[in-house]
């Protein structure tokens, strides 16, 4: 990541796990995020997913699992899998007809909105800061094949919640690229 951004390590405090997401209120990923807001005053949250990504393949494969009662053996990464595929249901409804290369690329898209709308939901403290305007939340997308990183808008866009009134200063606090 430090990479991608230009960045010395230790620059950017990342929080990692596959696909990205925020699954039943994980706990150690967002008391990461917390502290990192908290005590290390950073104002920037990114929610970084990437093209390609195993993780929402894998979900997209399971849709046919996800409407199934859930099997009492089920590993770790089959509930994870599982807790994923609404961003790839949502893919698939919205191009029903198209190869799954295609609708992959659209699920990770919708599950970048979706971690960033699960962030604000499931943590107090992260959605104060957020609604006053001291953390900025965006979502962006990492092109493997590119190196290109896409930015596409923070929580507000996702049509759940409303944002506060900023001026385009507040909006952008660390940097001209955010």
């Amino acid at each position: 990541v430090e990479l991608m951004f230009n960045v010395a390590p230790g620059d950017i405090f990342v929080c990692r796990n596959a696909g990205n997401a925020i699954a039943k209120a994980e706990g150690n990923i967002v008391a990461s995020m917390e502290y990192c807001m908290a005590h290390l005053k950073t104002k920037l949250l990114v929610v970084l997913g990437h093209t390609k990504c195993g993780a929402l393949n894998g979900a997209l494969a399971s849709i046919p699992a996800a409407d199934a009662a859930p099997k009492a053996d089920a590993s770790a990464l089959e509930q994870y899998l599982v807790a994923l595929t609404p961003a790839a249901k949502q893919a698939k409804a919205e191009l029903p007809h198209a190869p799954d290369p295609e609708v992959a690329e659209l699920a990770i898209r919708i599950n970048v909105k979706n971690t960033m709308r699960s962030i604000v939901q499931i943590s107090e403290p992260l959605r104060k800061q957020w609604q006053s305007g001291d953390l900025l939340i965006e979502g962006a997308i990492y092109d493997i094949t590119t190196g290109r990183v896409e930015f596409i808008g923070g929580p507000e866009k996702t049509g759940i919640f409303e944002p506060t009134e900023r001026s385009n200063s507040e909006t952008n606090p660390c940097c001209s690229w955010c």
